[in-house]
């Protein structure tokens, strides 16, 4: 499998899930076909907001 590929499988299986009440979401930092997940901030002014 190309890294490409593994790529496209581990965003398929990525899946958040929100319950509405929590003031913050626990992100996975390891995906499918053992890929790592790197997150960052469209708006860095948002990290920590409540």
């Amino acid at each position: 499998m190309t890294d490409a590929e593994a790529v496209s499988r581990a965003k398929e299986a990525l899946a958040l899930t929100y319950n509405g009440y929590d003031s913050s979401l626990a992100l996975p930092a390891n995906g499918a076909e053992g890929t790592t997940v790197v997150w960052s901030l469209k708006d860095a002014g948002q990290a920590g907001h409540r």
